[in-house]
């Protein structure tokens, strides 16, 4: 018949607590990061509708535009 008891752990009131000693550092954090936060091909979107206006040659649609530009604010 198997046991669900452990015969190799002594009782919990005998084990004795070990600590774990980390390491510390002693200056301030560093944190290096590589990267680009907005890379060239991408547009803020309150000049979006410029950009797209102009790329599509559309700049004559005021209406359109002014349209435009309140949905990306």
């Amino acid at each position: 018949m198997a046991s669900n008891c452990n015969l190799h752990t002594p009782p919990i009131e005998t084990q004795t607590p070990t600590r774990r000693i980390m390491e510390r550092s002693d200056g301030p954090a560093t944190v290096l990061a590589i990267g680009t936060a907005v890379p060239p091909n991408v547009f803020l979107q309150k000049d979006y509708p410029d950009f797209y206006f102009g790329i599509t040659d559309s700049n004559h649609q005021t209406e359109l535009k002014h349209k435009f530009k309140r949905m990306c604010k």
